[in-house]
């Protein structure tokens, strides 16, 4: 290592005064934590550059050097305007010495393990009867069933969003819902989702209010899902400050063009003592309803339910 070169858990700061401050390296592992400090950043070093307001990033491979250009350019650069007080723009490149192999294996057992601990525990909230292979279909709710599978195959890139399925209890809301969220889990449409109800979601609020006071904590919580599938939505009726933090949740997601699926027993006009500018977020998505189902219909769901239990309903039975 040549004499400018210097590793990011030493670096440190001159700020405008001249003064030395904290080390670059303890700004940036408080807003990231820790694990992900140790993870991308351990083996990285900041190579003062030629101009004044520049930083050449140095990572061991074009792997780790990718993943800190776009995931954490922004942490650098704010720690660096906090101890510093200037501006400066981050130049990534790759070490010329040998890539560290170990490094890199353990970069990418980590991003495994997190992702199928994600998909675990997204999955693990989902009923496995709940698919689309298992909806019986028919014309009471053709129209919910394909709109449904349009919203798992493409979260976010269609007009359905949000995507407001309503009827009454035991017709398939709750079923089409999770079906959303296995279907993307199992075909990697998307990465996170997360299944809640409005009563879990009012559980969750109290306990983070009257826990931590801070409801941008609670917040935080959905910043990173890819799919919001709340299910009875008109459960929060006269529940106004639960109401408002679900319309900030909601605002934030859809500016990210993130998919949310919402169900009720009721249409969005119907539901009463609920916000007006909820009301006109669920409307302005997509309206489907299912009805009750017809007798060929009814049939078709006995015979499927047998199936699924192992019970023979053959003549003269049907």
């Amino acid at each position: 290592m040549n004499e400018t070169e210097k590793p990011v858990d030493n670096l440190l700061i001159t700020n405008s005064q001249g003064d030395i401050s904290v080390s670059l390296a303890t700004k940036i592992e408080e807003k990231i934590g820790a694990t992900a400090f140790r993870t991308w950043l351990a083996s990285v070093s900041f190579i003062p550059a030629e101009t004044e307001n520049e930083i050449r990033v140095t990572a061991p491979n074009t792997f780790v050097a990718d993943f800190i250009e776009k995931n954490l350019s922004s942490v650098i650069r704010d720690s660096i305007y906090e101890v510093a007080h200037k501006n400066v723009e981050l130049r990534f490149a790759v070490s010329s010495k040998t890539v560290d192999n170990k490094i890199v294996e353990k970069i990418t057992s980590e991003i495994k393990s997190t992702q199928v601990k994600k998909i675990q525990e997204n999955a693990s909230k989902l009923v496995a009867a709940f698919t689309f292979d298992n909806f019986v279909i028919g014309s009471n709710n053709e129209f919910a069933y394909t709109s449904a599978l349009a919203v798992a195959e493409a979260p976010g890139r269609t007009n359905f969003n949000p995507l407001f399925i309503y009827g009454k209890t035991g017709l398939g809301k709750t079923h089409l819902l999770q079906a959303i969220g296995r279907f993307a889990l199992d075909e990697e449409t998307a990465d996170n989702v997360l299944y809640i109800t409005s009563y879990q979601f009012l559980n969750e609020y109290m306990t983070f209010i009257y826990g931590s006071k801070k409801s941008q904590e609670f917040i935080g919580r959905y910043k990173n899902v890819d799919i919001l599938l709340i299910d009875d939505i008109h459960f929060l009726s006269g529940k106004k400050e639960t109401q408002n933090q679900f319309y900030l949740i909601f605002e934030a997601l859809a500016a990210e063009k993130k998919q949310i699926v919402i169900t009720s027993d009721r249409p969005p006009v119907e539901i009463k003592d609920m916000a007006q500018n909820l009301l006109n977020r669920f409307s302005g998505g997509l309206l489907v309803d299912i009805q009750p189902p017809g007798y060929e219909t009814k049939m078709a769901i006995l015979k499927k339910k047998a199936e699924q239990n192992g019970l023979d309903l053959s003549p003269p039975f049907f």
